[in-house]
């Protein structure tokens, strides 16, 4: 089952494109954010994010979770 915070962690994540940006905003650490990401991405057996040089963003599969995870 996805835990709730786990998909707000991730929408977060995902409107602002750096993970840094989202820990400061959510008031935690990006390893907390890491592993939110890495259990939703074991949960729905699919990479959400394409880490990048300058931020993350969503794949395809990482779209699903934007527009139902609410």
């Amino acid at each position: 089952m996805l835990d709730p915070d786990d998909l707000r962690y991730f929408q977060t994540i995902a409107r602002y494109g750096n993970l840094t940006v989202a820990a400061r905003t959510l008031g935690l650490g990006q390893p907390a954010l890491t592993s939110a990401v890495q259990r939703l991405e074991s949960a729905l057996s699919t990479t959400l994010l394409l880490r990048t040089n300058t931020g993350v963003v969503p794949t395809a599969s990482g779209l699903f979770p934007l527009m139902f995870g609410r």
